[in-house]
């Protein structure tokens, strides 16, 4: 835990970040890296475009030193978890409208963690499936109405 930590941390002061602090813990498998940090925007971005690349790298890094194997999860401000939590919202919403109108509804593209919260939230739900389809930047998940 604690080399996951100064990982952390080492990156976070070679891009100039002060007065983060880091919490790194392993659950069954999985590394949970969270960030507390006032200064989000130069880790976050406005669009979350620089989180996805901070994680990246952070990621390899910690996956050099953890190994391939490691699936390593990193929210900074609980972004991660807030957006997760929108997202199981707005799931919810268009699974109620696909059964309302007993048809499928396509979500706009999603990242690939995006798309398997979106499934796994919906998983088991009563008359409905869900199914990614699409290439790339434009893969999108889509919300099926089934009748049982």
């Amino acid at each position: 835990m604690k080399q996951a930590q100064k990982i952390t941390e080492s990156l976070l002061e070679k891009l100039g970040v002060a007065g983060a602090s880091v919490d790194a813990i392993e659950e069954n498998g999985v590394w949970k890296i969270s960030i507390t940090s006032e200064d989000e925007h130069s880790l976050v971005g406005r669009d979350g475009d620089k989180f996805e690349a901070f994680s990246h790298l952070l990621k390899r890094m910690l996956a050099k030193e953890l190994g391939e194997e490691a699936k390593i999860i990193v929210d900074i401000n609980h972004i991660r978890a807030k957006k997760e939590e929108a997202l199981k919202g707005k799931a919810g919403i268009i699974a109620d409208r696909a059964r309302a109108f007993k048809r499928d509804v396509e979500m706009e593209p999603m990242s690939s963690y995006e798309r398997m919260v979106v499934h796994s939230h919906l998983e088991g739900a009563l008359n409905i499936k869900t199914e990614s389809v699409g290439e790339g930047k434009s893969r999108r998940l889509i919300v099926k109405y089934i009748e049982e």
